[in-house]
């Protein structure tokens, strides 16, 4: 499968904006910090300006954040190392799914002894999720949604059309966005209440903060998050 890298979503922009009010700070408090005006600090935090280097390193000091490590998401030359599956019982596959500028991650993690698995925050490419449970064999069992974002469930009407034995799982918040459409039927996500899945246990950890009803399943060691956690900050 061919590997497409897409940028961060957390953005300099984000980083420094989430800092910034972490720490309590105006933007003028900011910008008089580290020599910058109030609009400089501003359009960083709009994406419309890249600092040069020691105005970098002045932001991170006063944010407490890492200054090579700010400066490396300034240039976008890093990003997340590939998760290995390799230790865990359940037979875990990512699927990039192209979605804006950044993409989404959709997941299928299955129960080797069943073949009964879960989709992961279907935000698109139906048809290579679609074909990669036809092609191994798996049994759906639960679309597990982290939230309903569209770029996160943008391609569970089609899925659950095509699967139509596919349990939706959600957040009781996130219920008629993640429901809209369909007839399948749908089990609120209860925190650290788990699901079964063959010989696995799937646990709903509600994390509210990206949405209201945002929350994140532990599937044998593998915890999937959605946009709980962002790589940047």
């Amino acid at each position: 499968m061919e590997t497409t890298v897409h940028s961060l979503e957390d953005e300099l922009g984000d980083i420094v904006a989430k800092a910034r009010v972490g720490c309590g700070l105006t933007v003028h408090a900011l910008a008089e910090t580290v020599g910058m005006s109030s609009g400089d600090i501003s359009s960083i935090e709009a994406y419309k300006l890249r600092p040069d280097r020691e105005h970098i390193e002045r932001i991170a000091e006063s944010l407490g954040l890492d200054p090579g490590k700010l400066l490396v998401a300034a240039e976008e030359t890093w990003v997340p190392a590939e998760p290995d599956f390799s230790t865990v019982e359940a037979d875990v596959t990512k699927i990039t799914v192209p979605y804006g500028a950044y993409g989404e991650n959709c997941y299928v993690a299955a129960c080797p002894q069943s073949c009964k698995c879960a989709i992961v925050d279907p935000g698109g490419a139906v048809e290579e999720i679609a074909a990669f449970i036809d092609e191994r064999d798996l049994i759906p069992r639960f679309a597990l949604i982290t939230h309903a974002h569209t770029d996160h469930i943008g391609g569970l009407k089609q899925l659950a059309e095509r699967f139509p034995e596919l349990t939706l799982v959600s957040h009781t918040l996130e219920r008629d966005s993640v429901t809209r459409g369909t007839r399948n039927r749908w089990e609120p996500a209860k925190d650290r209440i788990g699901l079964k899945m063959g010989s696995l246990n799937v646990v709903p950890l509600a994390t509210p903060g990206h949405t209201q009803g945002s929350c994140c399943y532990l599937v044998d060691g593998v915890c999937f998050l959605g946009d709980t956690l962002f790589a940047g900050s």
